[in-house]
């Protein structure tokens, strides 16, 4: 289980990957930020800082935006990218926080391609032990 802390390094850079994740949906739906702030009743403003992954929302923010874009929270949460398997958990937090801002702004067939990559060096690298 993952323990959050306000400031913790890695509940920022999980700011940063939810924030980045609501703005791909805003504009992959053409909804502009003052729409979709208007239907959280939040600001604009705050809204940037919230895709920009500099403040947090609350959860009840997080659905309704999952409702709106008719997505579920993991696919907001999780993306289903399979970065977060149980193995996920034993790499240290500064390897973890690199790996998750490097990945934001991917596309999916970008982040599909690399995980083939990794799959693929496994395999090469298992051959070469043996």
């Amino acid at each position: 289980m993952l323990n959050f802390k306000k400031g913790d390094v890695w509940m920022n850079d999980l700011k940063k990957v939810i924030g980045a994740r609501i703005h791909e949906y805003r504009v992959r739906n053409n909804v502009s930020v003052e729409e979709l702030s208007l239907l959280l009743g939040i600001s604009p403003a705050f809204l940037r800082l919230v895709e920009r992954g500099k403040r947090g929302t609350k959860i009840e923010n997080l659905v309704t935006i999952c409702q709106y874009f008719k997505i579920s929270t993991d696919d907001m949460l999780l993306a289903d990218d399979g970065l977060f398997e149980a193995r996920f958990n034993e790499i240290d937090h500064t390897a973890k926080d690199s790996l998750m801002v490097n990945l934001i702004g991917l596309s999916e067939d970008e982040i599909k391609f690399i995980i083939e990559f990794v799959k693929n060096y496994k395999e090469l690298k298992k051959t070469l032990e043996y």
